[in-house]
C-alpha cells in the first residue's frame, strides 16, 4: 500500500500542531502526524459527536487508487488521521492499476451499517462502475461488496457523488443527470427517479427549507471551471438550471464541487478540490466555504482565504503574524532558490499563481542544518491569483531556515480526448514571509517538550508538593509532557511572598514575564491554588477524576507576556461535609473503590481523591462522613496523613463536638450515657484522648453538645438547664485545647453551631467567647434561619453557615439527585456574605455525586462572590457546561439544565409521592397520594419534562464516546431520572382516576432503574462508579413502584384566573431581580417599605381573592415576615407570614417553596385595577401574585 509517495519529510519529535478555528483555503492542511490531508474528492458524515472525512488518499506519482483515507475532527478545522480504511484490493475494481475516486459514506438508518460508495475504473476511464463497501464502525476496515446494479446491470458512470435526504433515503448522484434511489439498506438501487439535462460531473446536493440544490462542473479533466447548479422543490424534479454560484471567469475560486455539509447552524458549506496533478498528495488543496441560500439563489460571492468557522466571517490568518519580512523570488530556472532565516514556530509564504506557475520544492530547517518539514508546492492557476501559498506545519518554538526553489516542473496535462491543461511555463513567484509565534515574552510549551518547574521542595508544605504532583499529571493528560522540579532554574517559578500580596490568607498571583509563568503564593496554600490554577488554563476541569471529565489534548500552550492574575479567597475556610452516605458514598468506597477494607470504611484512597478534587476547587475544609454505617474518620489509617498531605483542616458537625464522632465512637471508646449533666467526667474524657489524638494537626474543632447523633443533647430538659450546661462544656472544651493544642486558646479555630433546637438555647442568652465562629444554619432545605445581628458581626470569631444541597429528615428527604436550586444557593448565600457571614462556608453534598455543579457553584463563591456575581446565576452554569462539552453543547445545554432546576424547584422528585416522613404519630403521611394539580397542570408538567428528557437525548448522541461518561452524570441521569419519576408518579395519578393506563406508570420505574444501572456500570469507565447511584434510598415508598389502586374523588380543578404575575412583572416599584429564582425564574427582593405594583383589568364583580406567594425566607433579623396588599383604595391588614421552629405550614413551605397567603378584597364595578405590595421587613422575595375569582 503506497501510504508516502509525496516529497514530504517532517521530524515529527519537534512538531506540534496548535488548536485553530480558522480554515485556510487553498494552501496544505496537516493532521496529527505534520503530513498534509489527504483527502480528494471527498465526503464528510456526522457521528458520535465528530466529522469524518473521507476521501481519495492520492499519490504524487501515480493516478492509480492507492486507496481511501478517513480523519476525524471536532471541529472541521484540526484534523486527525484515522487510517486507510479502504486500500488496494488484489484484483477487481479496485484491484493494482484501477482508479477510484469520488468516495463517500452515509451510514444506513435502517442496518446501521456505514455504506460507502465510490467511482471505480481503469486508468483509461473506460471501465467505470459506482463500487460498493460497507462496515459495522465508522473507522473500520471496510470490506468492498462489488458494484451497484440497475435492473441487473452495473451502473457505467465515471463520476459520481450520494445524497441523505431527510426522511434517511439514500440517493446515488452520476454524471449528466441521472439520480438513483437507494434501497433501505443501500445496497442496491430502486429506481432511477430524475435525470438533470444539462448536468456535468462532480455532482453535490443539500436541501435546505424545503429546497433541493444540486451542483455540478463541467468537464475540464483536472482544470477548474465555473460551476453550476440546479434547483427542484422535490428530488424527482423538475430541475431548473439556474447557472454560476461563484462569480464568473472565478473557475469556482479557482475549485471543483465535492460535497456540500450542512453546518450546525443550518449553514450549507461548499467543499470544493484545488486539484494539481500529477502531484495530488501534496500539492493539492482544498476550498471550503459557506454557501448563501436567499430562495432558489446560491452564491459563495467573495473569496476568503482565511475564516472562522464559529463566527462565520472571513479573518485574516496573517495577523495572527508576529512579524514579516520580504521574502521575493520570480523565477522560472529550475534550482533557482531563496532562503531566510526565522526565531518562530511556523512561516506563511505569499506569492502570486497565475498560468505560467510551475513547483516549488518548499524546505525548513532546523539550526543544525536538518530538513524537518520539505513539501512540494504548486503556483499554477488559470485565474491569477495573489494569497498564501503555503503554510508549514507549526514546529517547536526555535531558530529556524525557510527555502523555497524552482523545481522546474510544471503541472499540465491531458484528458483521454488529449486536450491539454495546465501551466505552459515553470514560474514561482512569492513576495513575503509571515513568521507566527511566541512572541518575545510570551510562555510557550509545545507538546511533549519538558516543562521545569523551579521550586526548593525542602521549603514548602505538602499540600504544594501535592500541587506539584496533580499539575504534572494535567500535563501529561493534557500535553504529554514530563514536569521536572528544579531548585535552580525553570519555566514555572514557584515562591512564597506574603507582603506582596498585602498579607492577605492563601492568595496568589501569576505573571508572564521574559518567557516565564512566576507563580507567587502568599502562603503555601496560595501557592498551591494559583499552581493548580495554570491546570484550569490548560483546560483541566476540576471534575477530572470525579465525572470523568478528561481534558482535551492541546498541541501547545501559550500565556502571553504581560499576563496577570490575583485571586483571594472571600471566605475563609471553605468545604463540604459528607453526610447520610448509606447508600451511595460508603458503598462505594468500602465495596469498590478500597474493597480490601471491611464493608463500611471510607479509606485513605477515597479521601485522597475528596482532597485533591477540594484543592482543585480552591477548598480548605472537610466534615468526613459520620453515620453508624461508617468508621469514623480518625479510626482508619492513613486518613489524617492524607489530609495533611492536601492541606484540609479536618472539621466536623454540629453533633461531633472536639473532633469527635460520637455516633461512631461513644459505643467503642466511652462509658456510660453521653450526658454532660450525669456522666461529665466520662465524656470529657472522651473529648481528651481525641483532643491528645489530633493535637498537633490542622483541625477546625467544633465546640457544644447535642445528643449522639441528631438530636438534642441528654440530661438537661429546659432552655435554662441546656444553656448553662452548654456554658459550661465550652469552658471544660477550651480548657482541653489550651492544655494540649496551644495555651492561647483564642489562636485555635473553633466553632459553634446552633443547629435545629440549639437555636432556640442560644436566643435564650447564651453566651459563647467572642473568638469562636458562629456558624448559622438554613432549615435543610435551603433558607437561611438566622442572620448575624450587628453585635454578632463585630465578634473576633466571625460567622459562618452549614448549608444543605442534599437532607434526610421531615418532613421529606431529598438524598437522590442533585436538583437543589443554583438560583436559591445563589440568593441565599449572597446575602449571608452581605450579611457578614465571611469566616466559614461548609455544604452538605450528601454522597458528592451527583451534586458536582452545586459543589462546584457553592465553593465558587465562597472563593471569589465578585466573580460570581458578574457571571451570574445563568452564566456561572453556562461557563460551567461550556467547559465540560465545548461551546456549542455548553449553550444549547444551558436552558435544559435551568428548565430542570426550575421544575424541581417546583417540586423536587423525591417529593412527587406527596409523602412525609419521620411524622411518627401516623402513617397516613406515607402512603403515596395525589398531587393538587389539575389534569391540565399535571399534562403541562409531563409535557415541560418531556421536552427537556428529548434534548438531553438529542444531544447525547452528538456526544464523543470519551466524554459519555462525563454527560451521562452531570446531565443525562439528573435529568432524565428526575422526568420519569415524575412520569411515574402523575402517570399513576391519572391511572387511579381511570384517565391513562398503570403500565406508563411501570414503565417509568422501570426506566429509572434502568438508568440507575448504567450511572453504576458506565459506558467507558469500566464500572468506577458501581454503588455510588442508588435510586432507592431510604427505601423510602416515593422510590417503589405506585401500588395500584383507584380513586373515585375528582381531580382538581384548574382555578379559574382573572390575572397572573411574577414579581419581575412589576410596572413600577424599587426591587432587585433574583435570577433564576421562582417557578417562572421571576422572583423578586422587594424593599422594606417600598411598594410594587401591578396593573389588571377584569370585569365588574363584587371581590376578588389576591393569593401572594412568597418564597419562604425566614427573617434577616427578629421573626417577622410582613407586607400589606392594596387593592386600588383597599388595604388589608398587616399580614405575618414567618413561621416557627418545624411547624406545619413550614413543612408546606419547604416542600413547595411557597409560602402563600391568601385574602379577600373588594373590586367594585372599574375595568381597570392597581394592586400594589408593600413589604414591612427587609429580604422579602416576591415570586407570584395570582388574581382569582372569589
Amino acid at each position: 500500500m503506497l501510504l508516502c509517495l509525496w516529497i514530504c519529510s517532517f521530524s515529527s519529535s519537534i512538531l506540534a500542531q496548535e488548536q485553530t478555528s480558522l480554515i485556510v483555503n487553498g494552501v496544505p492542511w496537516y493532521d496529527q502526524n505534520h503530513l498534509p490531508v489527504n483527502a480528494h474528492g471527498a465526503g464528510i458524515i456526522q457521528d458520535n459527536g465528530k466529522y469524518w472525512l473521507f476521501g481519495e488518499y492520492k499519490s504524487d506519482t501515480s493516478n492509480a487508487f492507492p486507496g481511501f483515507g478517513c480523519y476525524s475532527s471536532e471541529d472541521l478545522v484540526n484534523w486527525h488521521f484515522e487510517r486507510v480504511v479502504l486500500p488496494v484490493q488484489k484484483d477487481g475494481i479496485l484491484g493494482p492499476n484501477r482508479v477510484g475516486e469520488r468516495v463517500k459514506v452515509m451510514r444506513c438508518p435502517k442496518t446501521g451499517m456505514y455504506v460507502m460508495l465510490m467511482h471505480a475504473d481503469d486508468l483509461k476511464y473506460m471501465d467505470p462502475h459506482i463500487g460498493i463497501a460497507t462496515c459495522k464502525t465508522i473507522n473500520g476496515d471496510y470490506q468492498l461488496r462489488g458494484t451497484l446494479q440497475y435492473k441487473g446491470q452495473p451502473i457505467k458512470r465515471w463520476d459520481m457523488g450520494v445524497f441523505q435526504d431527510e426522511d434517511g433515503k439514500g440517493y446515488l448522484l452520476t454524471h449528466h443527470g441521472p439520480i438513483f434511489r437507494l434501497s433501505d439498506d443501500y445496497l442496491s438501487v430502486d429506481t432511477m427517479i430524475a435525470n438533470v439535462k444539462g448536468m456535468g460531473e462532480s455532482p453535490a446536493m443539500f436541501k435546505k427549507n424545503g429546497m433541493y440544490y444540486l451542483l455540478t462542473s463541467n468537464l475540464t479533466s483536472w482544470e477548474r471551471n465555473d460551476n453550476y447548479y440546479f434547483t427542484a422543490t422535490n428530488i424527482a424534479g423538475p430541475w431548473k438550471k439556474q447557472g454560476v454560484f461563484c462569480p464568473e471567469e472565478t473557475l469556482t475560486w479557482n475549485s471543483q464541487s465535492s460535497f456540500v455539509l450542512m453546518l450546525p447552524d443550518g449553514t450549507p458549506m461548499y467543499m470544493g478540490d484545488r486539484w494539481s496533478y500529477p502531484h495530488q498528495a501534496s500539492a493539492a488543496t482544498y476550498v471550503w466555504m459557506p454557501l448563501q441560500v436567499a430562495g432558489d439563489k446560491l452564491s459563495i460571492p467573495a473569496y476568503w482565504q482565511s475564516w472562522n468557522i464559529q463566527k462565520m466571517k472571513s479573518e485574516d490568518i496573517l495577523n495572527q503574524a508576529i512579524y514579516k519580512k520580504p521574502f521575493l523570488l520570480n523565477s522560472n530556472q529550475a534550482g533557482k532558490s531563496v532562503s531566510l532565516d526565522f526565531v518562530g514556530t511556523h512561516v506563511a509564504v505569499v506569492g502570486r499563481t497565475d498560468a505560467h506557475g510551475g513547483y516549488a520544492l518548499v524546505s525548513v530547517l532546523n539550526h543544525k542544518k536538518d530538513t524537518v518539514y520539505s513539501s512540494l508546492i504548486d503556483f499554477y492557476s488559470k485565474v491569477p491569483q495573489e494569497g498564501i501559498r503555503v503554510i508549514t506545519p507549526k514546529l517547536s518554538y526555535g531558530q529556524y531556515t525557510l527555502e523555497i526553489k524552482v523545481t522546474g516542473e510544471r503541472p499540465n496535462w491531458s484528458d483521454k480526448r488529449k486536450s491539454l491543461y495546465g501551466s505552459d511555463d515553470y514560474f514561482i513567484n512569492t513576495n513575503m514571509v509571515y513568521v507566527f509565534g511566541k512572541k518575545a515574552g510570551d510562555f510557550r510549551i509545545q507538546a511533549g517538550e519538558e516543562i521545569n518547574i523551579q521550586c526548593d521542595t525542602s521549603t514548602v508544605e505538602p499540600v504544594v508538593k501535592s500541587a506539584i504532583r496533580m499539575f504534572a499529571e494535567d500535563c501529561k493528560d493534557v500535553l504529554e509532557s514530563s514536569v521536572v522540579v528544579t531548585p535552580k532554574t525553570g519555566d514555572i517559578l514557584l515562591h512564597i511572598d506574603s507582603k506582596l500580596l498585602k498579607g492577605k490568607k492563601e492568595a496568589f498571583k501569576i505573571a508572564v514575564k521574559d518567557g516565564k509563568i512566576i507563580v507567587t503564593g502568599s502562603d503555601n496554600h496560595g501557592l498551591a491554588y494559583g499552581l493548580l490554577e495554570i491546570s484550569r488554563l490548560l483546560g483541566v476541569s476540576p471534575w477530572k477524576w470525579w465525572a470523568d471529565a478528561m481534558p482535551k489534548k492541546k498541541s501547545s500552550f501559550t500565556l502571553t507576556d504581560g499576563y496577570a492574575d490575583e485571586q483571594s479567597p472571600s471566605v475563609e475556610y471553605r468545604g463540604i461535609f459528607i453526610n447520610d452516605e448509606d447508600w451511595g458514598m460508603m458503598q462505594w468506597s468500602s465495596l469498590n473503590y478500597e474493597p480490601w477494607y471491611k464493608p463500611g470504611r471510607i479509606g485513605p484512597k477515597t479521601n485522597s481523591r475528596i482532597f485533591e478534587l477540594l484543592l482543585r476547587l480552591r477548598a480548605n475544609t472537610f466534615w468526613p462522613a459520620m453515620h453508624e454505617c461508617t468508621v469514623p474518620f480518625f479510626l482508619t489509617n492513613g486518613n489524617r496523613e492524607v489530609a495533611a498531605q492536601y492541606g484540609i483542616y479536618i472539621g466536623s458537625s454540629h453533633c461531633e463536638p472536639m473532633a469527635c464522632n460520637a455516633n461512631g465512637e461513644w459505643r467503642s471508646r466511652g462509658s456510660g450515657e453521653y450526658d454532660y449533666v450525669h456522666n461529665d467526667s466520662n465524656v470529657y474524657r472522651f473529648w481528651e484522648n481525641r483532643v491528645k489524638d489530633v493535637a498537633h494537626q490542622p483541625i477546625l474543632y467544633t465546640i457544644g453538645m447535642r445528643g449522639v447523633h441528631d438530636g438534642a443533647m441528654n440530661g438537661a430538659k429546659t432552655l435554662d438547664e441546656q444553656r448553662q450546661v452548654l456554658e459550661r462544656v465550652f469552658k471544660d472544651q477550651r480548657q482541653l485545647l489550651a492544655q494540649y493544642v496551644n495555651s492561647d486558646v483564642t489562636k485555635i479555630p473553633q466553632v459553634f453551631i446552633p443547629y435545629k433546637e440549639v437555636l432556640d438555647v442560644y436566643r435564650s442568652g447564651l453566651h459563647v467567647p467572642d473568638d469562636v465562629c458562629l456558624m448559622w444554619c438554613d432549615d435543610n432545605y435551603g433558607y437561611i434561619r438566622h442572620m448575624p445581628t450587628v453585635e454578632e458581626r463585630s465578634r473576633k470569631g466571625g460567622n459562618g453557615i452549614y448549608y444543605h444541597v442534599s437532607y434526610w429528615g421531615r418532613p421529606h428527604d431529598y438524598l437522590w439527585l442533585g436538583t437543589f436550586s443554583p438560583a436559591l444557593m445563589f440568593q441565599q448565600m449572597s446575602s449571608a456574605y452581605e450579611n457578614g457571614i465571611q469566616k466559614m462556608w461548609i455544604l452538605n453534598v450528601g454522597d458528592l455525586k451527583p451534586a458536582e455543579y452545586q459543589i462546584e457553584m457553592f465553593l465558587d463563591m465562597a472563593w471569589n462572590l465578585d466573580h460570581v456575581r458578574k457571571q451570574g446565576v445563568k452564566g456561572h452554569l453556562t461557563d460551567f457546561l461550556c467547559r465540560e462539552f465545548g461551546d456549542k453543547i455548553g449553550k444549547e445545554l444551558s436552558p435544559i439544565m435551568r428548565e430542570s432546576y426550575r421544575l424541581a424547584f417546583i417540586r423536587k422528585p423525591e417529593f412527587m409521592g406527596n409523602t412525609r416522613e419521620e411524622e411518627y404519630h401516623t402513617n397516613y403521611y406515607r402512603i403515596v397520594r395525589d398531587m393538587p394539580w389539575s389534569l391540565e397542570k399535571i399534562q403541562k408538567r409531563l409535557a415541560e419534562y418531556g421536552t427537556i428528557e428529548k434534548n438531553v437525548e438529542e444531544i447525547f448522541r452528538k456526544i464523543p464516546n470519551d466524554q459519555k461518561d462525563t454527560y451521562f452524570q452531570l446531565v443525562k441521569y439528573p435529568v432524565q431520572a428526575a422526568a420519569e419519576m415524575n412520569k411515574k408518579m402523575l402517570f399513576a395519578q391519572q391511572a387511579r382516576h381511570g384517565l391513562c393506563s398503570w403500565e406508563k406508570s411501570d414503565a417509568a420505574f422501570d426506566s429509572i432503574s434502568a438508568l440507575t444501572r448504567r450511572y453504576n456500570t458506565g459506558f467507558y469507565n469500566q464500572g468506577k462508579w458501581q454503588r455510588m447511584m442508588d435510586f432507592q434510598p431510604r427505601r423510602l415508598p416515593v422510590f417503589e413502584p405506585v401500588e395500584r389502586s383507584s380513586s373515585k374523588e375528582a381531580l382538581c380543578k384548574e382555578p379559574q384566573y382573572i390575572a397572573c404575575f411574577s414579581g419581575a412583572d412589576s410596572k413600577q416599584g424599587s426591587f432587585e431581580s433574583c435570577e433564576g429564582l421562582g417557578y417562572e425564574e421571576k422572583a423578586i427582593k422587594t424593599k422594606k417599605g417600598k411598594k410594587v405594583r401591578f396593573d389588571f383589568e377584569c370585569d365588574a364583580m363584587d371581590s376578588v381573592v389576591v393569593e401572594i406567594r412568597m418564597i419562604p425566607t425566614h427573617s434577616l433579623s427578629g421573626n417577622q415576615l410582613r407586607f400589606q396588599i392594596s387593592l386600588d383604595k383597599q388595604t388589608t391588614h398587616i399580614i405575618d407570614y414567618a413561621t416557627q421552629g418545624r411547624s406545619e405550614e413550614w413543612k408546606e413551605n419547604v416542600l413547595w417553596n411557597h409560602a402563600i397567603r391568601r385574602v379577600v378584597l373588594p373590586i367594585g364595578n372599574k375595568k381597570r385595577h392597581q394592586l400594589t405590595f408593600l413589604p414591612l421587613d427587609e429580604g422579602e422575595i416576591l415570586d407570584q401574585i395570582y388574581i382569582l375569582k372569589n
